[in-house]
């Protein structure tokens, strides 16, 4: 596991599909999310919390030469250029930090999930080749929400887990019934393995499981 992504295991095998140019700026967007969504689940002191997104702010903003040395995470991000498109990754920081600081209502998970979303493919647009930019947020919208919900334990209220498993399946719904097509397989992969995921036999099954590793290979091939 790198650093302390908790969805590195999952990561890892779906990016396994994307175009070799472009597999580090997935690992590097995604693997910042999950590692800001750890914080913000493993933080009781919200103080404590902000100054651990806070440091990831200084650490992106800085140049690969005066970046800490030996940290898994910063050694992917080096391989990117200095400072490129560094913005967009203080932006998913900084909304994270928001949803932190917030009474963490409905509206401030639709924010979240919004933002989330909007930061994801405006950093992929500059390394990735995307035909359909509509389609791809839309994907995005229904990948951000789902971390949320399967991934995490940010929502504890078991009818607003509810409320948010019933909105994803109608989101996840409403893609596959779309052609996935001018956005990247790493993207289509995730979009059909939510859709599989929230199905009423495995919602309350682990995620990661052998079955998991199968389908994605079976959805990057085909």
């Amino acid at each position: 596991m790198i650093d302390n992504n908790p969805d590195y295991p999952l990561q890892k095998l779906v990016f396994a599909y994307a175009k070799a140019k472009e597999r580090v700026p997935f690992e590097v967007i995604f693997g910042l999310d999950s590692q800001c969504a750890k914080i913000i689940l493993s933080t009781s002191e919200m103080l404590i919390g902000q100054m651990r997104l806070a440091w990831w702010r200084d650490v992106i903003a800085k140049s690969s030469a005066n970046r800490p040395k030996g940290h898994p995470y910063i050694g992917l991000l080096n391989q990117l250029p200095d400072n490129d498109q560094a913005n967009h990754l203080i932006d998913l920081v900084n909304c994270w930090e928001a949803f932190l600081v917030s009474d963490r209502f409905t509206a401030d998970i639709d924010e979240l999930v919004t933002s989330r979303a909007k930061i994801f493919c405006n950093f992929l647009s500059c390394y990735v080749h995307i035909g359909d930019m509509e389609m791809l947020n839309m994907t995005l919208k229904t990948y951000a929400q789902w971390q949320i919900l399967r991934r995490t334990a940010l929502i504890e209220d078991e009818a607003e887990r509810n409320m948010l498993l019933l909105d994803s399946r109608r989101k996840v719904s409403e893609v596959m019934s779309k052609r996935l097509k001018n956005i990247p397989k790493p993207v289509k992969i995730f979009a059909k393995l939510i859709n599989n995921d929230l199905a009423l036999k495995n919602i309350n099954k682990p995620l990661l499981r052998p079955s998991t590793a199968l389908r994605i290979i079976y959805y990057g091939l085909t």
